[in-house]
C-alpha cells in the first residue's frame, strides 16, 4: 500500500488532445478550404519543437496532399493511409523523460479533427500524478497554444496504482499537475471567477471507470477556442480499456459535435452583438429624423441622405439575422448528431455507468442555446420591422417633398410663362398705342427730361409697358393658381362631424 504522504501513482497515463478546426463554411465549396484551415496542422508542427519530435514538424507537408484527395467530405475520413495512426517518439532530456505518441488526423464532415496522444515510453513504471506536467510541457497542449477554431478537449486516461477512496480528489490533483506552470489554475470553488480559472463541473462513470469533467469557469471563457476543457478518466475495470477502444470513434465524434455546438452558440452571440450595434445606429437615425420634419432649405437633401444610409443598415441587420438563424440550424443538426453518438456509446456501457453529464449537456445546455437564439431573433425581428417602417416613412416624406418642389417649379414656370407671353403681346402691339401713351403728361415729361427722340421714346415706352403687362399677367396667374389649389384642397379634405 502506498504511503499516504506520497503523491498517488498512475499506471500508463495517457494524455490525448482532441482538437477541432473548421475546414470550410457554408459560403464555400466543399473542395475549397477555408482561410486558415491548415492552422491546426501548423500549430501541431510547432509542438515538434517543444516535444523535440521531427515528425510533427513535417505534419503540414504530410497532410497537404491528403487535403486535395478527399473523395467525399460528407463522411468520416481518415487522412493517413494505410495506417491512420502515425507513431512518433521524443528525445529524453534532463528536464523530460522519453515520450511516445501517436497522431491521428481525420475529417468529420466540414471539420478537421486531431487526436494527439502522449504517454511515457516506459509503461512498466508507475508515475506519480504530480509528474503529469511532463506530458504537457510548457502548457503546449492547452488552448492558448493550439488555438483550434472550434475548441479542444484534453483527455487523461490512467489506471491508479491503488483504488482511491475519493477518485474526484485524485482527478483534481491530476488536473492541477497538468496545469502546472501555465496561465490556468484549478479552483475548488465554482464561484471563483478569476481569469483562466478551471473547475470541476461534472462527474460520472463510463465503462465502470470514474470520469470527471473540467472546464474554464470564468466569464472570459465564452470563446470556445479559449476554453480549457479536460476529461479525467480512470481505468478501474479490465473491460474499461477494451470498451474505450470500441467506442473510440464515437467518442471522437461526440466531442467534435460538442465543440461545434459551443462554437455556434458563441458565434450566434457575436452576431447578436453586431446586430445590436446596427440597431443602435438606427435609433440614432430615427432621433435625427424628428429634426428633419422641421422645414428647412436642406430638408429634402437630408431626407435623401437618410434614405441612402438606412438600407445599408437594414442590409447589415438582415445579414446578421441570417447568420444567427444559420447558427441555430447548425446547433440543432449537431445536437442530433451528438444524440446519435451518445446512443452508440450507451450501447457499450456497463452497469452502473452514468453518463448524465453528457445527457445534461444535450438536454440543458443545447436547449438553453436554442432558446436564447430564439429570444434574440424575436428581438431582431422587431428591429427589422422598425428599419422597414422607417425607410418607408422617410421615403414617403421625401417623395412628397420632391413632388411639392416639382409643383412649385411648374407653378413658377406657368406664372413666368404667362408674364412673358403678355409682355410679348404688348411689345408686338406697341406700334398702335406707343404714340398715344407718349402724349400722357407724366410720360411726355419723362421723355422731355431725358431729351429722347421719337425712336428712343418709342423704345422706352414699349419696354416699360411690356414689363408692366408681364408683371400684371404674372400676378393674375399666381392668384388664379392659388385660388384653384385652395379650392381643390377644400373639396378633397374630409369634413369632420360637428
Amino acid at each position: 500500500m502506498q504511503p499516504p504522504n506520497l503523491p498517488p501513482n498512475l499506471k500508463d497515463p495517457r494524455l490525448t488532445l482532441f482538437a477541432f478546426h473548421l475546414l470550410h463554411d457554408i459560403t464555400q465549396k466543399p473542395q475549397d478550404g477555408a482561410k486558415g484551415a491548415d492552422r491546426l496542422w501548423k500549430q501541431v508542427a510547432g509542438l515538434g519543437d517543444i516535444l523535440e519530435v521531427n515528425l510533427l514538424k513535417h505534419l503540414p507537408g504530410l497532410l497537404k496532399s491528403a487535403e486535395r484527395q478527399i473523395a467525399d467530405p460528407s463522411i468520416y475520413q481518415e487522412l493517413f493511409h494505410p495506417n491512420p495512426f502515425l507513431p512518433f517518439y521524443s528525445h529524453s532530456s534532463s528536464e523530460r523523460p522519453k515520450l511516445t505518441g501517436e497522431v491521428y488526423p481525420v475529417q468529420i464532415h466540414d471539420t478537421y479533427g486531431l487526436d494527439l496522444t502522449l504517454h511515457y515510453s516506459d509503461i512498466s513504471q508507475p508515475i506519480a500524478c504530480d509528474r503529469l506536467s511532463e506530458l504537457n510541457p510548457k502548457g503546449c497542449l492547452l488552448p492558448q497554444f493550439i488555438q483550434a477554431e472550434l475548441g479542444q478537449t484534453l483527455l487523461l486516461f490512467a489506471q491508479p496504482e491503488a483504488i482511491p477512496d475519493d477518485p474526484a480528489t485524485l482527478a483534481d490533483r491530476c488536473v492541477a499537475a497538468l496545469l502546472q506552470n501555465t496561465d490556468y489554475i484549478l479552483v475548488q470553488d465554482s464561484t471563483n471567477r478569476a481569469k483562466n480559472s478551471v473547475g470541476r463541473v461534472a462527474g460520472g462513470q463510463l465503462f465502470k471507470g470514474p470520469i470527471f469533467e473540467y472546464q474554464t469557469i470564468n466569464a472570459e471563457s465564452t470563446n470556445p477556442s479559449n476554453n480549457c476543457h479536460i476529461l479525467v478518466w480512470f481505468n478501474y475495470h479490465p473491460q474499461t480499456a477494451t470498451k474505450a477502444g470500441q467506442a473510440y470513434r464515437d467518442l471522437l465524434q461526440l466531442l467534435c459535435y460538442r465543440a461545434k455546438i459551443c462554437h455556434q452558440a458563441y458565434q450566434s452571440q457575436f452576431f447578436v452583438d453586431c446586430a445590436r450595434e446596427e440597431y443602435i445606429k438606427l435609433e440614432q437615425k430615427i432621433n435625427f429624423f424628428d429634426q428633419l420634419l422641421i422645414p428647412t432649405n436642406k430638408q429634402l437633401e437630408n431626407l435623401k441622405k437618410l434614405i441612402n444610409e438606412l438600407p445599408v443598415l437594414a442590409f447589415k441587420l438582415s445579414y446578421y439575422r441570417r447568420n444567427i438563424e444559420d447558427c441555430r440550424t447548425t446547433i440543432a443538426a449537431n445536437a442530433k448528431n451528438f444524440d446519435a453518438r451518445l446512443a452508440d456509446i450507451r450501447k457499450l456501457t456497463l452497469p452502473p455507468d452514468n453518463l448524465d453529464f453528457w445527457e445534461n449537456f444535450r438536454k440543458l445546455e443545447c436547449k438553453n442555446y436554442l432558446k436564447q437564439i430564439d429570444v434574440n431573433l424575436q428581438y431582431l425581428e422587431g428591429g427589422q420591422k422598425l428599419f422597414d417602417q422607417a425607410i418607408a416613412t422617410i421615403r414617403g416624406i421625401a417623395e412628397l417633398e420632391q413632388t411639392e418642389r416639382d409643383r412649385n417649379i411648374d407653378r413658377n414656370i406657368a406664372i413666368f410663362g404667362f408674364g412673358i407671353g403678355a409682355a410679348g403681346v404688348v411689345a408686338s402691339g406697341s406700334a398702335s398705342y406707343a404714340g398715344v401713351i407718349q402724349e400722357i403728361s407724366p410720360v411726355n415729361n419723362y421723355v422731355s427730361f431725358w431729351q429722347l427722340n421719337d425712336a428712343q421714346a418709342h423704345l422706352v415706352v414699349t419696354i416699360n409697358f411690356s414689363l408692366l403687362a408681364g408683371a400684371v399677367a404674372s400676378l393674375i396667374t399666381a392668384g388664379v393658381i392659388a385660388t384653384f389649389k385652395n379650392s381643390k384642397f377644400t373639396h378633397s379634405s374630409p369634413k369632420l362631424p360637428p
